[in-house]
Order: structure tokens, then sequence, then C-alpha cells
């Protein structure tokens, strides 16, 4: 199995690594929490580290990749 980048529209990349996952392939999209100061209150929030692109586990089939892209 190899590991492929996949480019994907900008903070759509959960929404992309949660359907490849119910197409039953692996996927990650590696995300990151901070801390910034929002009207004098500390707030959480997440980011991707990697904008605009999901990792994706498939076998060394082509028609495997045919089938993400569509």
């Amino acid at each position: 199995m190899r590991w492929y980048v996949l480019p994907v529209l900008s903070q759509h990349e959960l929404a992309v690594e949660k359907r490849i996952r119910a197409l039953g392939y692996g996927a990650m999209a590696p995300w990151n929490e901070g801390q910034r100061r929002f009207g004098g209150l500390n707030r959480r929030w997440k980011f991707p580290l990697y904008i605009g692109y999901v990792f994706v586990r498939l076998p060394d089939h082509a028609t495997d990749w045919q089938r993400i892209k569509s």
C-alpha cells in the first residue's frame, strides 16, 4: 500500500477525509489545536497542518484511484 497526496479545496479537508474513509480506504488530514485571544478571551481553535491536502492510503491498483477521483 502507498500513501498519496490528494489536493482538495481549502476548508474541505475533514469532509473529504470522512468520505474517503466511508469508501473503505485509509485517509488522514492532520490537524493542530491552538489558542488565540479573541475579545479578551482565550479560545481554542483547530486548523489543518497541510491546508488543501488529504493523505490517502491505497493499494497498488489503478482502479482504486479512479474510484476516489469520482
